[in-house]
């Protein structure tokens, strides 16, 4: 209850508010103790999830082993107007501190977020974009004069493209980046990913981590923390409360991320050379 209570709520002469923010950059460096990868690829997803009509939560979550941890959130009113602009940019400032000089950050994010300013944040921090966009919307190859509809290059299921483009004919819109395009048999529509990557190094399948954030949203909720139950009615009780299940979220995908590293010194005791399988 200390987490979560404003200072002029608890007892006492000396008590103070608990400012989240401080602990994302902590918290994010717990994570990246956590995560093992020689490529040092770090994908970082931006989405937002909603409580019904009382809260919208802006979050910025690291995807490991299936799951999502939060390491950055901005709580506010679900009917809340404004642009999200200010407060996304912030949490990408709070990540920065944290980040290390030689990692490579990919930032995910669905269609619903891109925006020109986004992109223009990311590609500051020295970040990679990996934003999903809509299919209608016009591109043009280097050379071409004309733009036109991106659907060209996926025009049925099963077909996959990918190249550098210049993307979106309004000039205020513009990027110059890579494509990556692929329409899976079954699906109503093909995953069209904008990134500043090369296309030899980027595979539009990575966008498939983005998915683990809605099994994190799942988690804090029905699935597990059961923070649809909560009744607080300000944004920064709520703030506190998430800093403490993205705690225990962390606490759990660590006491895995130890089982499976027993596990597979168990193995490479038993059989050198030998290994787990990569997840």
């Amino acid at each position: 209850r200390e987490w979560y209570l404003d200072a002029e709520q608890k007892s006492g002469k000396k008590r103070r508010d608990l400012e989240v923010s401080t602990c994302f950059a902590p918290l994010l460096a717990w994570v990246l103790r956590l995560w093992r990868s020689e490529k040092r690829q770090l994908p970082l997803v931006m989405d937002a999830t909603s409580l019904g009509n009382r809260w919208t939560i802006l979050a910025g979550s690291w995807v490991m082993r299936g799951c999502a941890i939060p390491v950055a959130w901005k709580v506010i009113a679900a009917q809340q107007e404004g642009s999200w602009r200010p407060y996304w940019e912030g949490l990408l400032g709070e990540l920065g501190k944290a980040v290390p000089k030689d990692g490579e950050v990919i930032v995910l994010a669905d269609r619903g977020l891109y925006a020109r300013w986004l992109w223009d944040a990311i590609v500051a921090w020295g970040w990679h974009p990996f934003l999903r966009i809509n299919v209608g919307c016009k591109a043009r190859l280097p050379g071409e004069e004309n733009f036109e509809w991106i659907s060209r290059w996926v025009p049925t299921p099963g077909t996959s493209w990918q190249g550098q483009v210049e993307c979106f004919a309004s000039k205020k819109g513009r990027v110059n980046g890579t494509l990556l395009m692929h329409w899976e048999p079954g699906y109503e529509s093909a995953w069209v990913i904008l990134t500043d990557l090369d296309p030899q190094k980027a595979l539009v399948s990575w966008y498939g981590l983005r998915t683990w954030t809605e099994g994190g949203f799942k988690d804090f909720k029905r699935g597990l923390w059961g923070w649809h139950h909560t009744k607080m009615e300000r944004a920064s009780s709520v703030e506190r409360l998430w800093l403490a299940m993205a705690l225990a979220q962390l606490w759990c995908v660590s006491l895995g991320c130890q089982a499976e590293a027993k596990l597979e010194a168990e193995v490479l005791q038993n059989e050198p050379g030998a290994s787990l399988p990569a997840r």
